[in-house]
């Protein structure tokens, strides 16, 4: 046990998970890149469709990974060894994101499966590093390796039913462990370390939007409104960053996380409201996409954002749910209306003022601002700065 990062004092990321993320922001940055061709200044709905049913396997992968890290990462040769292995299996992952699904369906399915085989193994052989934790490590285990089977079957058919067969053994693998939980009451998550994660992958999703706008302006010819667009989309990035590590503190300090589905599944929206944002950015500062589409994305892409933001907020401070609630649901209204402007470049501006007007409105009515100033002069912790105005 002593060998566990798990029971480490002042746990942090390790250098091997910093790099596995990259890794994965790199098969990410193929799937958006789903939603960056137009033809014509058309975005073929195809691609908006395939774009979250390519997302959610790969994303899944991640956090299948991510979770095991978290309760059973030793930082041991092996467990390094083994990890490189599943990296360089995602960089072929990679290989086979394409809208085309039928044409790379079958070397997707391989290498996706081979995946989640090695981490249903590492499960299965880390049953006796916790203790008391035997029977979770091998639940968890046999229910991936079951569902591996079951999604890899899906290869031996020849019918539009094997991309059923597929998510169906993905939803099984979601949605049965939270269904065990009783059994499975002795694995709980070192918090600190789950949000630590998910928010340095939101880092390296950040820089990767700054490289698409970097990208982007290339070899456009320079006017008015592409400068603007690109300014505007840079504060965009900039304001998300504030509004997201603001009060991440918040999640870190919190006591009251003990499955990591709270935090990784609200995330899994969070990405994608990302990966969205970048495209909008790239269609703005372009101006290749008719507007229609546009505010589709815009709306969707916002809205699943801030969703994957706000729940966890919402689940684990009663206190304040009612202000999330407003808070976001002035944010949805904003966007909406931002996108009735008529062109992609004020449509871009305009929900990046609402994201600063959320942010007022969070420091303005959520938080004591006496409270506030202490805790940034380091004499208050952060779960007694959550008070709230009367």
């Amino acid at each position: 046990m002593k060998q566990l990062q798990y029971f480490l004092k002042d746990r942090k990321a390790t250098w091997l998970e910093l790099f596995f993320d990259l890794i994965f922001v790199v098969v990410i940055s193929n799937i958006t890149h789903m939603l960056a061709h137009t033809h014509h200044g058309h975005l073929d709905w195809n691609y908006i469709i395939k774009f979250p049913l390519v997302f959610i396997p790969v994303w899944w992968l991640w956090a299948n990974h991510t979770v095991y890290s978290n309760l059973y990462d030793t930082d041991s040769r092996n467990h390094r060894i083994v990890t490189l292995v599943i990296m360089l299996l995602m960089v072929g992952l990679s290989v086979f994101i394409d809208v085309d699904f039928d044409r790379i369906f079958y070397g997707f399915i391989t290498v996706y499966s081979l995946i989640r085989l090695i981490i249903a193994v590492l499960y299965m052989m880390s049953q006796k590093k916790h203790e008391n934790d035997d029977r979770h490590a091998k639940m968890l285990g046999l229910v991936y390796l079951i569902n591996t089977i079951l999604g890899f079957s899906a290869v031996f058919i020849d019918h539009d039913i094997r991309y059923g067969i597929v998510y169906l053994s993905i939803f099984l693998d979601l949605f049965l462990p939270p269904l065990l939980g009783r059994k499975m009451e002795h694995a709980k998550i070192h918090s600190e370390h789950l949000v630590e994660r998910s928010g340095l992958l939101i880092i390296i999703l950040l820089g990767e939007s700054v490289i698409s706008l970097s990208n982007t302006l290339q070899g456009i010819a320079w006017n008015a409104f592409n400068i603007f667009a690109s300014v505007t989309g840079f504060i965009l990035i900039g304001g998300i960053w504030w509004i997201l590590f603001d009060f991440i503190y918040l999640l870190t300090e919190n006591k009251n996380i003990k499955k990591a589905y709270l935090i990784i599944f609200p995330n899994l929206l969070l990405y994608m409201g990302l990966a969205v944002i970048a495209n909008l950015i790239r269609h703005a500062i372009l101006n290749d996409l008719e507007i229609g589409t546009f505010r589709f994305l815009a709306i969707v892409g916002v809205i699943i954002f801030f969703l994957g933001k706000q729940i966890p907020y919402y689940i684990l401070f009663p206190k304040i749910r009612k202000y999330i609630f407003l808070n976001t649901g002035i944010v949805f209204i904003l966007t909406v209306v931002s996108c009735l402007l008529p062109r992609a470049e004020w449509i871009l501006a305009s929900i990046t003022g609402t994201l600063f007007v959320y942010i007022f409105s969070t420091f303005r009515y959520m938080i004591d601002e006496d409270i506030a100033k202490r805790h940034i002069e380091g004499n208050v912790s952060g779960f007694k700065m959550l008070f709230l105005k009367k």
